[in-house]
């Protein structure tokens, strides 16, 4: 499902991919707190999905929502695999800096950005 709502977000169709990406959510949601080790990572790539939709639509509050939901999981998921998943979660901080650089949030993207850099020097 976000590799199709992916690819309505790159055609500019933002309220399509945003439908089509709310049942998906609420499925990732539920399964990931069976298994979430399997489910969390899929989980918040659609948020980022979720997060261009809502950036193309204007919606900011909700865009970053979305990104700073997606690096939660990627945090949890870092604290319990971080080989696998610590440079996930540097993309994901990097990803919620340059969405709230566009939103005009510098300060906030500085901090992200600053998380991200001191993880990869580790």
């Amino acid at each position: 499902m976000s590799g199709l709502a992916d690819s309505l977000v790159s055609h500019r169709r933002f309220a399509e991919a945003l439908t089509l990406t709310t049942g998906a959510r609420e499925d990732l949601t539920f399964m990931s707190r069976w298994e979430p080790l399997r489910f969390r990572p899929t989980l918040g790539n659609l948020l980022f999905v979720i997060a261009r939709c809502h950036l193309g639509l204007r919606e900011q509050d909700a865009a970053v929502a979305a990104v700073e939901e997606a690096v939660g999981h990627y945090r949890w998921l870092a604290e319990r695999d971080p080989v696998r998943y610590q440079p996930r979660l540097v993309v994901a901080l990097r990803t919620l800096a340059g969405t709230l650089k566009a939103l005009g949030l510098y300060e906030k993207a500085a901090w992200a950005t600053d998380e991200a850099e001191a993880m990869e020097s580790r």
